[in-house]
């Protein structure tokens, strides 16, 4: 009976859990983030990052915004968003990271230009577009829980480690 009760209590339909909408021009993104502050600190930041599962902005890297332990203010919100995990796209830099308790690798970035290439940093000044299948595939590594195992497979393959948790 208990089951029956709590069953009655959720909602008629659920909806399936999406990454943050992001836009289709690499553009159009960068002209949004360039003029928002971070909550935290109040500032533009130097280096913007954008949470993929909630879309806040974060400073990334920045020493402005790291707690009394040191730890970076990606960490901190993949803590509180995502239990410890979470994707975040650094604007400035078109990469996409996933941060997991103080480790993290670097993910497939999700905007590629008119030939399919990625433009890490931005150096070649490429119009970029979101390209839905490595969206889809992030995505589905969110909904399936494996952005713990992408971390650790990716740790695995390096010889030298960093620590994520000033990110």
């Amino acid at each position: 009976e208990a089951l029956a009760r709590a069953l009655r209590l959720l909602p008629a339909t659920l909806t399936p859990a999406t990454l943050f909408p992001l836009p289709i021009q690499y553009h159009d993104l960068l002209k949004d983030v360039l003029k928002r502050q971070c909550k935290k600190c109040n500032k533009v930041p130097m280096e913007p990052g954008i949470c993929l599962l909630c879309g806040t902005l974060v400073c990334a890297g920045n020493e402005c915004c790291l707690d009394e332990s040191k730890i970076g203010e990606c960490t901190q919100h993949a803590i509180q968003c995502g239990a410890g995990c979470a994707p975040f796209l650094l604007v400035k830099q078109c990469l996409v990271f996933i941060i997991r308790h103080g480790a993290g690798c670097r993910h497939q970035t999700l905007y590629l230009d008119a030939y399919g290439e990625e433009d890490p940093y931005l150096k070649r000044g490429r119009p970029l577009m979101l390209n839905a299948e490595r969206y889809a595939r992030l995505q589905q590594l969110w909904c399936s829980h494996r952005l713990h195992a992408e971390v650790a497979r990716a740790n695995h393959r390096m010889t030298h480690h960093m620590t994520w948790d000033s990110i």
